[in-house]
């Protein structure tokens, strides 16, 4: 079934690369190297690619962060649900910001000031 064998972890991001996506391409992304620490079981090292969807946080060396992994397989990718390295908060701080401009009285300053 699809999503089985994917079990959280904790991984520390070692190295980030903005690199071509092909060869000789003028679009890039970011890849990471992470080492993954899965519960009861040997650390290993795997290699994710920056995400193509989501408020992504663009982790740097030596942050922290939780992924989902494969231990067996040494494979690992991003776990969406992670502040960590999917920022919702920046969103959550942007919507607030429209709203309370919304709601500020006619003639107030856009930083909200009478």
């Amino acid at each position: 079934m699809f999503g089985l064998g994917w079990e959280r972890a904790e991984a520390t991001i070692v190295e980030s690369e903005f690199v071509p996506v092909h060869k000789g391409d003028i679009h890039s992304h970011d890849v990471y190297i992470v080492e993954v620490r899965p519960a009861g079981q040997a650390a290993f090292r795997a290699k994710l690619s920056q995400p193509e969807t989501g408020p992504f946080a663009f982790p740097k060396p030596g942050d922290v962060i939780r992924v989902k992994c494969r231990p067996k397989s040494h494979k690992a990718k991003w776990d969406h649900s992670d502040p960590r390295s999917f920022n919702t908060r920046q969103d959550d701080d942007a919507q607030a910001r429209l709203d309370a401009a919304l709601h500020d009285p006619p003639g107030s300053s856009p930083d909200g000031a009478p």
